[in-house]
């Protein structure tokens, strides 16, 4: 079988480098791995989590959509568009969701799924019946196994938020079945999961994004805009700290097994806008972990030296105050932002001090970064768009998050 020209916009693995408020269902302990039956799905009330907001989602596609290109001379049929770079959606895409009963799933993804005029959800999945949350999000099929959404003709894309030693099992088998697949940060527990993930995606020749929805918020371009212009001088110093409460001690996250730890859940908050701003890996990293009695790292220390006299800091962890900053310093001026990593559409300054003392406020716009970052890549899809961050940015933060864990004694 002769396989498929890859567009010019395509990642190769091997390359370097807020809505509405609504009930959320509450998610029963258990094995991940689905049953084989199917049943409907009832919505209960609240959850008991505490902990620090997962909110992810940097876009990397790997590969030409597979279907749903519209045909010459259609007319859109939606009205609402992101920015420049995200053209109208002329026919809905259909989703599935794999792992429904995650906290990111019911109270980020799902929502911003059913407010997108270009989205259209079609099917979930959860481990249990009672779960997944068809009662708050409107007429849907609901499964217990994950299979029966890969298998669903309607589902043209999935989105999974499943733990993250499951990522690469579940990524392959979507992309088998034809399906594109927005996964949840991180892409995977390894470099090497990620390659093959990628791979996989590109050989069936559909899209693969990481649900790293952080850079899709205003605030974070104008970061971006800011950084690259040079206003700051040259780099020193960086600190970046995202903690939290995970009180839920039979969370995966707890487990190692699982792909669970501080690092691993939020690290990628803190070390992606590094890797931005020094536009490299580091030379050089020293880290220090503090260890649950399951073994998973509840805190997390790292060092890292980018060489030309810039060093950063990252602090992670499940058993502290919530925090959550990121501070750059160079030689002309420094940017503060609170709330760097969750932001919601009040979250719209960022704070520039100059050398002389002078304190500059810069206004960005508010927005839902996972409805950003949920368009954005249903453009991927439908229109064969270049995504924002590439598989290959990606999959060279999680060989990163490899070089911190092993300076830190970690098992791979």
């Amino acid at each position: 079988m002769t396989p498929r020209r890859r567009p010019s916009w395509c990642c190769r693995a091997t390359r370097a480098g807020t809505a509405s408020a609504r009930p959320v269902c509450r998610r029963r302990s258990g094995n991940p791995s689905p049953s084989t039956a199917t049943s409907p799905i009832t919505c209960t009330s609240a959850s008991r989590w505490r902990s620090p907001r997962r909110r992810s989602g940097v876009s990397s596609a790997c590969s030409r959509p597979r279907s749903g290109r519209a045909p010459a001379g259609a007319r859109p049929s939606c009205s609402r568009t992101t920015g420049a770079d995200v053209p109208l959606v002329a026919s809905p895409v259909g989703w599935g969701v794999i792992g429904a009963t995650s906290q990111v799933a019911q109270k980020a993804v799902l929502p911003a799924i059913v407010a997108s005029p270009g989205a259209r959800l079609v099917a979930v999945a959860s481990e249990s019946a009672e779960d997944g949350g068809s009662g708050c999000f409107g007429p849907l099929r609901a499964h217990r196994a994950y299979e029966a959404v890969l298998d669903d003709p309607e589902v043209e894309a999935v989105y999974v938020p499943l733990p993250n030693s499951l990522h690469r099992e579940w990524v392959v088998r979507a992309a088998a079945a034809g399906k594109h697949v927005l996964c949840e940060k991180p892409l995977a527990p390894t470099a090497a999961d990620g390659e093959a993930m990628a791979s996989a995606c590109e050989r069936a020749g559909v899209a693969l994004c990481e649900a790293y929805m952080t850079p899709f918020h205003p605030r974070a371009a104008a970061l971006d805009t800011l950084v690259v212009s040079g206003r700051l001088g040259a780099l020193r110093f960086a600190r970046a700290a995202f903690t939290g409460v995970l009180d839920r001690r039979d969370d995966h996250r707890w487990r190692p097994e699982m792909g669970g730890g501080a690092l691993l859940d939020v690290g990628i908050y803190c070390l992606a806008p590094l890797l931005a701003a020094a536009g490299r890996t580091p030379a050089r990293v020293e880290a220090s972990a503090t260890l649950a009695k399951s073994g998973v790292d509840v805190s997390f220390a790292g060092w890292l030296d980018f060489g030309d006299g810039f060093t950063a800091t990252i602090e992670c962890s499940f058993d502290a105050p919530e925090r959550q900053f990121l501070e750059i310093v160079g030689t002309e001026a420094a940017v503060v932002v609170d709330r760097a990593y969750t932001p919601g559409p009040a979250d719209t300054t960022i704070a520039l001090r100059w050398r002389d003392g002078r304190v500059e406020e810069i206004v960005a716009g508010g927005a839902d970064p996972y409805r950003e970052m949920l368009e954005h890549f249903q453009t991927v899809v439908r229109a064969a768009a270049a995504p924002r961050r590439s598989c290959a940015a990606s999959i060279t933060l999680l060989g990163v998050l490899e070089r911190l864990r092993a300076a830190a004694g970690l098992a791979a």
